[in-house]
């Protein structure tokens, strides 16, 4: 007999032969190399024998000339068991794969709720949204939680005083509440206008009330610019209003600003890589990104969200981490560059404390040294800005 090992693998099958010419078909096929062992009466017509899976086709052949049929019993070797357990591997490919889609596709956006919003404000709202990554179809553990998406509208979003934001299940809610912002008529209580600091009158603007100092006058801090009080001060015919208008001056102010002249930068080299890791628990797998980062200098930036699947939170936790190439770079001043970079810094400094309409009219270098590997300045800015800040008038003293 064969090897049986050799027969496991090339696969055989028992099959049952019926027919008067059963000796003569079985001899035929001996005669033409066919492989026959097990062979067994079970009837009178009725033989069962083992054969090859190579030899099938040749039985088939010889059945034509002896009137004689064959039917398989059953079927053994190592061909067969691999076509059972692609078999079964396609029934678990396909539960799987079908957990998995179910998987994605609760950790996806299905839809989205704006309440409360005018269509004007709703559109803002949703191209926002939509800058930000939230919209039909993108993974929710790839957009912000709903409270940095709520303060990111109401600091996009003017018109808007109050949203709330809330994620049930693969739904995005937003409730909006809009500003409303009647007009309202303000009344204002008697007043003066007086100087809020030191400065050389400029220009003036009275609008209600009487100027009381002019053009090229020095002020002082306190002092009476503009009175809300019409009418001689004696006279009994003295009407109180509220002061308004605007009184330009020229101000001073110094700053002391120190500059190195040599400064060592990290920077991104605008290289990075994405890590993409599932947390179970303590336990920690990476998933996707398994190419390692070869950078000598670099910095993480990690964003963590909790997994779901259909209407349940997942103990597990996905985690994006993106990685910064840097690199350290010396940057070198020459003194004037220093000055030049001293002044910049100044004006932006100043320019930060100052009113909006406020204008820088001259600068100077009051002072320039240069003092461990540092260039120390002191500036000298002339200002022209709006002076006047408002003062009650004390109407019991009339």
């Amino acid at each position: 007999m064969k090897n049986q090992w050799l027969l496991f693998f090339v696969g055989y099958v028992r099959i049952r032969i019926r027919g008067k010419g059963i000796e003569r078909f079985i001899n035929e096929a001996v005669r033409q190399g066919v492989y026959i062992w097990n062979l067994k009466r079970a009837g009178e017509e009725v033989a069962e024998c083992n054969i090859q899976i190579k030899d099938i086709h040749v039985l088939r052949k010889v059945r034509k000339h002896y009137g004689c049929i064959f039917v398989f019993v059953s079927k053994h070797g190592f061909p067969f068991q691999v076509r059972k357990a692609l078999f079964y591997n396609g029934f678990v490919i396909g539960i799987v794969s079908f957990l998995l889609a179910l998987f994605l596709l609760s950790n996806m956006v299905w839809s989205i709720e704006i309440k409360g919003a005018t269509p004007e404000t709703k559109q803002l709202i949703e191209k926002e949204l939509g800058e930000m990554g939230v919209k039909k179809g993108s993974f929710l553990f790839q957009t912000d939680d709903p409270e940095t998406i709520q303060k990111q509208l109401t600091n996009s979003i003017s018109s808007i005083t109050w949203i709330g934001v809330q994620l049930n299940g693969t739904t995005y809610s937003f409730q909006v509440v809009e500003k409303e912002e009647p007009e309202k008529e303000e009344v204002l209580a008697p007043r003066n206008l007086v100087s809020a600091k030191e400065a050389v009158i400029t220009k003036i603007y009275v609008e209600n009330g009487k100027a009381a100092i002019k053009a090229n006058d020095y002020v002082k801090k306190g002092q009476l610019l503009i009175s809300g009080s019409i009418g001689k001060e004696d006279s009994k015919n003295t009407v109180l209003v509220p002061a308004e208008g605007v009184v330009i001056g020229e101000t001073w102010y110094e700053s002391d600003i120190e500059v190195p002249l040599e400064t060592e930068l990290e920077l991104y080299t605008g290289e990075y890589q994405k890590e993409h890791y599932l947390h179970f628990g303590d336990f920690k797998i990476k998933v996707w990104g398994f190419a390692k980062a070869t950078y000598k200098e670099r910095n993480e930036e990690s964003t963590e969200k909790q997994l779901r699947f259909l209407r349940w939170t997942l103990p597990i936790t996905y985690e994006e981490v993106l990685v910064h190439e840097q690199e350290k770079n010396k940057r070198t001043y020459k003194i004037d560059e220093a000055i030049q970079v001293g002044k910049e810094i100044a004006q932006k400094e100043l320019k930060q404390k100052l009113e909006k309409n406020a204008m820088i009219k001259e600068e100077k270098v009051l002072r320039q040294t240069v003092e461990n590997g540092k260039v120390k300045l002191r500036i000298y800015f002339v200002v022209e800005e709006n002076i006047a800040t408002e003062e009650l008038i004390n109407q019991g003293a009339k």
